[in-house]
C-alpha cells in the first residue's frame, strides 16, 4: 500500500504546475515574445490578454504572475542545432550562451569526411547554426551526447527562469547547409537520413521532459515539406507551434499543412498557430483568423503578430480576437476535406457563426443553405499596445449579407449568426487596460 501511494504521488508531482486553458468556445492568444521592458500598464495588459509567452527572466515572469498566476512561460532554446557564440537565449536565468561548454565536445557535432574535416552548419540570416548529432549514433556517444546534454541543460534553465516548459525552436531537419559541406553523413538535400535520428531525439526529449513536469513544445515549421515524414512532430510532444500557419500560394501545400496540423490536434496536443499580418491589411488578418478557426480545438492558441516596417512587435491586440463564435457544431475533422464544399471552399460551423476559407487562386461564390441570417465580420483598428497599456482603438463592424457569399482568391470570411430583423451594427473593442 505504501509503495502504491508513493507511486501515485510521484505521478502527481510530474504534472506541470500551470495548465493550458480550454479554448473550445473562445479565441486565446499565445504571444511569441514580449518586449524586454514593460511598463506597469503594459504588464497588466499582457497578463490579462495573453495565455503566455517565451523568453523571460525569472524576475519578469514573476511580475506578470502577480497579475495572473496562471500565466504560462516557455523557455526558448534551439532544438537540433547550436548557435555559435551568439546570445540568442536565456542560459541559467540570464541572457548568455553555453557555447564554451558545447564547443569542447567534438562528438556532439557532425563532421564532413575527408582531410579537410569541418563541422556541418547551416546559415540562418548569415549566422552559423551547427547541425548536432541529436541521437548520438553518428559518433557513437549515446550515454552523454547532445540529446542528454540538451535535456539536462534545458530542465535546469527552465527551472532557473521559472518556465513551465521548453519551446524548442527549429526542431526539424536542416534546410540551408552550404553545398561545400555536403560530403558528410547528412549528404546533400533532402536530408532523409536525418529523420530516424530526429525521431529518436523527439522520443527521448518528450519522455524526459514529461517526467520532469515540463512541456515539450517544438517549432515544427510550415509542415509543407513533402519529404519530411517525421512522426515525432505529432505524437512525441505536448504540443507544437506551426510557424507560418495559413500557408498561401499553393492549394496542395495548404491542404498538406491542414492535414498534418489535424494529425497533431486529433492526438490531443497543444496547438500554437503563428503568422504575421499588416496592421491595416484586413483581408490578411481575416485569412489567418479564418484558417485558425477552421482547425481550432480545445487547446488551440493564435498569434497574428503585427508585421510592417517599423511596426514589428509582439505586444499587440486585434479586436477580432474578441469574437465569440461559441463551440464548433461538429467534432474536429480527421482530414481537411471533410470541411470541403463542392466549390473548393472550406467551411466550419460554430454555435454562433460560420467560417469560410478559399485556398485557391480563383474567386468562388458559396450559396448559404437554410433560413439562418448571417452578418459578415469586418475588423478595424488594433495594433501595438502603447506604454499606457492601450492598443489603438478598434472594433468589429457587422454587415448584412445575402445568401450568396463571394470569396476572393486566398481569402477568409467570418460570419456571425443574427436574427433576421437585427440591423447591421458595430462593436468596439473594450478590453483595454486602465
Amino acid at each position: 500500500m505504501v509503495a502504491t501511494i508513493l507511486h501515485l504521488a510521484s505521478l502527481e508531482a510530474a504534472q506541470p504546475k500551470r495548465q493550458f486553458p480550454d479554448t473550445a468556445d473562445t479565441i486565446r492568444v499565445y504571444v511569441d515574445q514580449l518586449p524586454g521592458a514593460l511598463t506597469r500598464s503594459q504588464l497588466r495588459f499582457a497578463a490579462a490578454h495573453y495565455v503566455g509567452t517565451q523568453k523571460l527572466l525569472s524576475q519578469q515572469i514573476d511580475l506578470l504572475r502577480t497579475q495572473n498566476p496562471d500565466f504560462l512561460m516557455l523557455h526558448y532554446r534551439l532544438g537540433t542545432r547550436q548557435a555559435e557564440s551568439r546570445v540568442i537565449h536565456i542560459h541559467m536565468d540570464r541572457w548568455a550562451t553555453d557555447w564554451e561548454e558545447v564547443d569542447r565536445h567534438d562528438d556532439w557535432f557532425i563532421y564532413t569526411r575527408g582531410p579537410n574535416r569541418q563541422r556541418v552548419y547551416q546559415l540562418v540570416s548569415g549566422n552559423r547554426e551547427y547541425i548536432m548529432d541529436i541521437s548520438g549514433r553518428y559518433n557513437g556517444n549515446r550515454e552523454f551526447g547532445w540529446k542528454e546534454y540538451w535535456v539536462k541543460t534545458v530542465i535546469a534553465e527552465a527551472q532557473a527562469c521559472h518556465a513551465d516548459g521548453v519551446f524548442a525552436d527549429s526542431t526539424h531537419p536542416p534546410y540551408a547547409v552550404p553545398p561545400e559541406l555536403n560530403d558528410s553523413p547528412l549528404g546533400a538535400p533532402p536530408y532523409l537520413s536525418y529523420i530516424p535520428h530526429l525521431e529518436e531525439f523527439y522520443e527521448y526529449v518528450y519522455k524526459k521532459l514529461d517526467e520532469a513536469g515540463l512541456y515539450f513544445i517544438p517549432n515544427i515549421g510550415h509542415l509543407i515539406t513533402t519529404w519530411d515524414t517525421t512522426e515525432g512532430y505529432y505524437k512525441n510532444v505536448h504540443g507544437a507551434m506551426v510557424e507560418g500557419f495559413g500557408f498561401r500560394g499553393n492549394t496542395a501545400d495548404w491542404r498538406q499543412q491542414q492535414n498534418r496540423t489535424l494529425k497533431l490536434l486529433n492526438n490531443g496536443k497543444i496547438y500554437i498557430a503563428q503568422s504575421g499580418a499588416g496592421v491595416e491589411d484586413i483581408q490578411e488578418r481575416l485569412w489567418y483568423l479564418a484558417n485558425f478557426l477552421l482547425l481550432k480545438h480545445h487547446r488551440s492558441y493564435v498569434n497574428i503578430f503585427v508585421r510592417g516596417p517599423g511596426l514589428e512587435g509582439q505586444l499587440h491586440w486585434r479586436p477580432e480576437y474578441e469574437l465569440r463564435l461559441g463551440r464548433a457544431v461538429r467534432p474536429l475533422p480527421k482530414t481537411i476535406d471533410e470541411c470541403r464544399h463542392p466549390t473548393g471552399v472550406y467551411y466550419r460551423e460554430f454555435e454562433r457563426g460560420l467560417v469560410l476559407v478559399n485556398p485557391q487562386p480563383n474567386p468562388q461564390t458559396v450559396r448559404l443553405a437554410g433560413e439562418q441570417v448571417y452578418q459578415r465580420v469586418e475588423p478595424w483598428g488594433g495594433g501595438i499596445v502603447d506604454a499606457g497599456g492601450r492598443p489603438p482603438r478598434g472594433g468589429v463592424r457587422l454587415h448584412d449579407c445575402g445568401r450568396e457569399i463571394r470569396l476572393e482568391p486566398w481569402s477568409g470570411v467570418i460570419l456571425l449568426k443574427a436574427a433576421a430583423s437585427e440591423p447591421p451594427q458595430e462593436k468596439s473593442s473594450t478590453k483595454h487596460s486602465e
